[in-house]
C-alpha cells in the first residue's frame, strides 16, 4: 500500500488535533502518499478558525466543516463522500481520534499487517492511557451470555471467550478479533468498496461494532495489531470519560446506541431478552453491593430509552 488518507473528526479538541498531526504525517514509511482530511462537526467554539489558521499552508491536509454535528459515523462519512469524489481512490484510510497519539512506526504496522491478511479489511492498534497503561481496544461482540455472566455468581463459573468483553490484551502479533476501537481504525479500499459507510444511526457508541459486524457479514476480517500502538487519551471531544458517567451517568446516546445495535442485529425478542438479563444482573450487583459503581449505568434510564420503546416496536 502507497496511498493512505487519514479522517478525523473534530469537537472542540483543535488544539489536540493540531498538535498530533506532526505525527500523523510523519508516518511516511513504506507510504508514498499520505493525506489527511479533518472534519469540523460543528464545533460550537473556535476549533474552525484554530484550525484553518493551524493548517494554512500544508496543502496535504484538508479542513471541511459540517453544518450539523451528526456524531461520529455522521462525521466520518463527510470524510468518506471526500475522498470518494475524487477521481483516485487510497489504498487505505485511517480513522483517528482528535486524542489519538501514534507511536512512531505504527501505520508501518498497520499496513504491514493488512499485507499479511489479505482477508483483513479493519486494522486497529494497541491503545494505551497517558500512563502508559494497556487500555481496552480490541473486544467481543456484545451477546446474551455475556450479560449474563456478570450475574453475581455466574461470572466464575463461564469460560473467558464469553464473559470477557476484552480479548488479545496479551497478544504478541496481529491476530483476528470481532471489533476494534474507532481511536485508531484503518480500512483498506476493497473493504471500502463493501462497506462504504458508517450507520449515521448511532450518534456515538457502537458505531465500529455495526461497522466491523458489517465487514464481517461481506467476509472480511478484523486484525488487532498489537505492535501498531497509541496512546488514547478518552473523551476529549465528548467531555465523557470513566469518572463522569460514573458521576453523571451514561448519556442518554449510549442507550440508543445500546438498543439501535441490538435490535439491527438480533431482533426485538432477542433484544429484549438480553435487556432483561442485564437489568437483572445490575439488580442483583446493587443489593449485593449498594454502593458499587456500575460506570454511570442507570436502570430507570435503560428500562425508559431501551426497553420501553423495543417492546412497542418504535422505529430506530
Amino acid at each position: 500500500m502507497t496511498w493512505v488518507t487519514v479522517i478525523i473528526v473534530n469537537y472542540k479538541a483543535a488544539d489536540l488535533i493540531l498538535r498530533n498531526l506532526p505525527n500523523v504525517t510523519a508516518e511516511k514509511q513504506g507510504v508514498e502518499r499520505l493525506d489527511v482530511i479533518v472534519v469540523d462537526n460543528a464545533s460550537p467554539d473556535d476549533s474552525l478558525d484554530v484550525l484553518r489558521a493551524g493548517i494554512a499552508g500544508l496543502d496535504h491536509v484538508e479542513l471541511i466543516a459540517s453544518p450539523v454535528n451528526g456524531g461520529f459515523a455522521a462525521g466520518n462519512n463527510v470524510g468518506f463522500r471526500a475522498i470518494y469524489a475524487r477521481d483516485e481512490q487510497p489504498d487505505a484510510v485511517l480513522l483517528l481520534n482528535p486524542d489519538t497519539e501514534f507511536f512512531p512506526g505504527s501505520l508501518h504496522e498497520l499496513l504491514s499487517a493488512a499485507e499479511v491478511f489479505p482477508k483483513g479489511g479493519c486494522f486497529g492498534g494497541k491503545a494505551f492511557t497517558e500512563e502508559m497503561e494497556p487500555r481496552g481496544c480490541c473486544y467481543r461482540y456484545p451477546r446474551l451470555l455475556r450479560e449474563a455472566s456478570a450475574i453475581p455468581g455466574l461470572y466464575h463459573v463461564m469460560p473467558d471467550r464469553i464473559r470477557s468483553v476484552e480479548m488479545l490484551m496479551d497478544a504478541e502479533g496481529p491476530a483476528p478479533c470481532d471489533w476494534v476501537s474507532g481511536a485508531c481504525f484503518l480500512l483498506t479500499r476493497k473493504a471500502l468498496e463493501d462497506v462504504p459507510f458508517f450507520d449515521e444511526g448511532y450518534f456515538l457508541y457502537f458505531e465500529e461494532t455495526d461497522y466491523c459486524r458489517e465487514l464481517n457479514s461481506h467476509g472480511w476480517q478484523v486484525i488487532h495489531v498489537p505492535s501498531a500502538k497509541f496512546v488514547h487519551v478518552g473523551g476529549q471531544s465528548t467531555g465523557i470519560n470513566e469518572s463522569r458517567t460514573k458521576k453523571n451517568g451514561l448519556p442518554s446516546y449510549w442507550y440508543d446506541s445500546w438498543r439501535r445495535y441490538h435490535v439491527k442485529t438480533h431482533g426485538r425478542f432477542h433484544t429484549l431478552m438480553t435487556g432483561a438479563t442485564k437489568l437483572l444482573a445490575s439488580l442483583l450487583k446493587s443489593l449485593r453491593s449498594p454502593s458499587g459503581a456500575q460506570g454511570g449505568f442507570s436502570r430507570a434510564d435503560f428500562i425508559r430509552l431501551v426497553m420501553v420503546p423495543t417492546w412497542k416496536g418504535v422505529p430506530l
